[in-house]
């Protein structure tokens, strides 16, 4: 059997396939949001089914936390702000330090959430 010379070129056979880090977006508990108002903003910004949206809004309710879903960096801080302005109206008032959720640590109460699953895979 002759030997086929390969068609890929020497920089594409030694680049690896690297994953994009994916990022936890959370919910948090809060006295200000009614729970309606909580469906709605994550029917529109994540486009759920009203099950699903009072399923995260219910978990969030008794847990003080719930996962929304987990997605790149970019998305996820979209969707976070998103959430933040609860698409006409104000989800949490403050504003969350971004270099504190990429270290992983937790959002203002009230505040969704970004958390890197690759550095923090032992959290929720």
């Amino acid at each position: 059997m002759p030997n086929i010379p390969s068609t890929k070129t020497a920089a594409a056979i030694s680049q690896k396939r690297e994953l994009i880090p994916r990022f936890r977006v959370l919910l948090h508990n809060d006295d200000v949001n009614t729970p309606e108002h909580v469906v709605k903003a994550l029917m529109h910004v994540f486009k759920f089914t009203v099950q699903e949206c009072e399923r995260i809004m219910m978990e969030a309710h008794n847990q003080g936390v719930a996962l929304c879903t987990i997605e790149p960096l970019e998305q996820a801080e979209h969707h976070r702000d998103q959430l933040r302005t609860g698409g006409q109206g104000q989800i949490g008032a403050e504003e969350m330090d971004k270099e504190k959720t990429r270290r992983g640590e937790r959002a203002t109460r009230g505040q969704p959430d970004t958390m890197n699953t690759k550095e923090r895979s032992d959290i929720i």
